[in-house]
């Protein structure tokens, strides 16, 4: 299981790694992958092409001008304990990370092929920002510290960040909020924050400007430690809960996930814990379509899938909740889907898995490629396109 999770990641070569990873010739390039370094000196953005089978070829490291958080100070794992804290806009010509170790966040511009120009770095709003939300020109961050905040922002056309005046919101009031994800529905009419140790869940509603008019609003998870979190294209909110205990160990074998629909600063349950039969579902992707949400299982190994009915209700896909393996130790952390493949970044064996999504949601393993030695003890985020 995670203490809170474990990730590794840095920037150096990738000459030596094979499986996974092709040469600059091999396919042809359909996009890009990113994740982030994360540490303390300087953050960077890592950035993969991704070739139509596919496989990544190393392209570049991007700073963000900010630091990161480095190592967690306590445990081997993920430092931030959050989803989305690397996000790239609708259209994938912008790309958004969290600088926690600085308190800023970044944008970048991205071209069609994945290579990034750094446009601003600007104030989160708060102390150690862990995830990030968009929709539209609309910008969310949510940070850690200080007793927790959301603060927004209003995106340029060329990546340029402005602080959106009065958007900053405390969190529940908890001492040690713990925030895990921030979600904009896709009307743009309510921010939803998970706060994992108080299982709880943070509602505020926006305006047609974007910044709040009432929250925030605190109504309870449909389970313990709720962590990661979307919308489906229908504005459902679907969430992974992690069943952690007060001494950060997870319940084996009792994850889940949920969904629930919104309605201004109500929340009404749909699918109130739907199990994997797994231990600590923590990060969660929902596939562009809406049919399909997956859930990591940090403790397991694997990644549970879940049909989304009509109604928003989830299903399991498999008897056994092991949709997708990554193996024993390997500890499975965020995802992100591209193109009909789903990654995986995994801290036990320090690599990104990737798997391909079949129709009926079923997930064919395409191979990974062993990192040891070039991610680092601090790397966050996944995102692709």
């Amino acid at each position: 299981m995670k203490s809170w999770w474990i990730l590794l990641l840095a920037v150096l070569p990738l000459a030596a790694c094979d499986g996974l990873f092709g040469s600059d010739d091999e396919g042809s390039d359909r996009g890009a992958v990113f994740t982030m370094n994360n540490a303390a000196s300087a953050n960077y953005v890592i950035v993969f092409s991704r070739d139509g089978d596919g496989k990544l070829t190393r392209m570049d490291s991007v700073a963000t001008s900010g630091r990161g958080s480095g190592p967690h100070p306590m445990f081997t794992t993920d430092p931030l304990e959050s989803q989305d804290a690397l996000i790239l806009s609708d259209d994938n010509r912008m790309l958004f990370a969290v600088d926690a170790g600085s308190n800023d966040v970044t944008s970048f511009r991205v071209s069609g092929s994945g290579s990034l120009t750094r446009v601003s770095t600007v104030s989160s709003g708060g102390q150690f920002p862990v995830s990030l939300a968009m929709r539209g020109d609309l910008l969310y961050v949510v940070n850690a510290m200080g007793g927790g905040n959301i603060s927004g922002f209003r995106v340029g056309t060329d990546g340029t960040l402005t602080p959106l005046a009065g958007s900053s919101r405390a969190l529940s009031g908890a001492a040690t909020p713990g925030p895990g994800s921030i979600r904009i529905s896709p009307n743009r009419q309510t921010v939803v924050v998970t706060e994992k140790p108080t299982n709880r869940l943070v509602l505020y509603t926006l305006g047609t400007d974007g910044v709040p008019t009432s929250g925030p609003t605190v109504v309870s998870s449909p389970g313990p430690t709720p962590f990661g979190a979307d919308f489906d294209p229908s504005g459902r909110y679907i969430l992974s809960i992690g069943n952690v205990g007060p001494n950060r160990a997870a319940v084996p074998d009792g994850s889940s996930a949920g969904s629930l629909a919104f309605s201004g600063s109500s929340a009404t349950v749909i699918s109130g814990s739907v199990p994997t039969t797994e231990t600590a579902a923590c990060w969660i992707q929902i596939t562009p379509d809406g049919r399909f949400a997956y859930t990591t299982n940090t403790g397991s190994g694997s990644i549970t899938g879940f049909s989304i009915g009509a109604s928003g209700a989830l299903t399991r896909l498999t008897a056994d909740g092991m949709t997708g393996v990554t193996g024993a130790m390997t500890q499975p952390l965020d995802m992100a889907y591209a193109d009909g493949y789903l990654y995986a970044l995994t801290a036990g064996d320090r690599g990104i898995h990737v798997f391909q999504v079949q129709g009926d949601g079923s997930l064919t393993a395409q191979g990974s490629a062993n990192l040891a030695g070039v991610l680092a003890p601090s790397v966050t985020g996944l995102a692709a396109f």
